[in-house]
Order: C-alpha cells, then structure tokens, then sequence
C-alpha cells in the first residue's frame, strides 16, 4: 500500500501470507537439509486446506489500516479548513 500523496511505503505484502511465511521461515532456520520437494508438498496441503482465508486476512487488515489513515487524513484536511 503506498500513499498516493508522498509515495510512502505504508504496507506490504507478500510474497505469502504471514502465518505460511511465519512457517517457511521456522522451517529453513530448523532444517540444514531442506527437503524442497516434501516442503513444498506440505504449503500445496496448507494452502489447499487454508482455501484463500489467510490471504484474505492479511489483505483485510491491509485495507483496514489504508481506510484508518484515509480517515485521519480527512480529520487533518477538516482541521485545517
């Protein structure tokens, strides 16, 4: 999310929703040998038992924030008037 105004970096997302980027980097710190494929498998099975909500929650409280600083940015403007 960046603001149309400065261009500020106001939030990020990607490249996985937080909870399964949370995982794959548990994983990588506790495991030297990375087995790729059964990895891999295992985020396929997550992210099929998941069906989109962690995404959905992450991009929710994205938007959440953007509509809260749009909202004190139109106190600010009244404010000012």
């Amino acid at each position: 999310m960046i603001n149309n105004e400065t261009g500020e970096e106001l939030k990020h997302w990607g490249p996985r929703p937080k909870m399964i980027q949370r995982m794959v980097d548990h994983y990588k710190e506790n495991h030297t040998e990375l087995d790729k494929h059964e990895f891999a498998k295992n985020l396929h099975v997550w992210y099929t038992r998941d069906k989109g909500m962690a995404m959905q929650d992450d991009l929710m409280e994205i938007m959440s924030t953007g509509m809260a600083l749009k909202g004190e940015n139109q106190l600010k403007m009244k404010e000012s008037a």
